[in-house]
């Protein structure tokens, strides 16, 4: 980003004497280029810290999006506008209908947030402990 501003002050810094104001300026692109350093460190970071971020399962509102598959998710719902608390249940979203319950009842109307359901335990890894 900055890479220009302490090459330029490298160069002009060679016209000035050896002196106070040189080793400044020296000092000035030094820091500069530590600052690059540490922004690039810090994107990296960032970036993977957003990849962990969207890895991992988080409840989405209905609001926010519907699934994109046909199949089972885990869904928060709610028996009615007033009621304070969630119930959490697996349900099946289907794009023609919307969510159905395990009866096949439809649920669109309950259901407030919805998660992917997670991947079933490694039987060989269970068996171990």
């Amino acid at each position: 980003m900055y890479e220009h501003v302490a090459r330029d002050l490298r160069e002009q810094s060679y016209y000035l004497p050896q002196d106070y104001t040189y080793r400044l300026i020296l000092a000035a692109a030094d820091a500069i280029d530590q600052l690059e350093a540490l922004c690039k460190r810090q994107e990296a970071k960032l970036v993977e810290l957003t990849e962990e971020l969207a890895s991992k399962p988080r409840w989405v509102p209905v609001a926010e999006r519907l699934p994109e598959k046909n199949g089972p998710y885990l869904c928060c719902w709610k028996a009615s506008a007033d009621e304070k608390k969630h119930i959490a249940r697996i349900m099946v979203w289907r794009a023609d209908t919307g969510w159905m319950n395990a009866w096949d009842e439809p649920m669109s109307n309950y259901v407030t947030h919805w998660m992917s359901l997670p991947q079933p335990p490694d039987s060989e890894k269970e068996s171990l402990a």
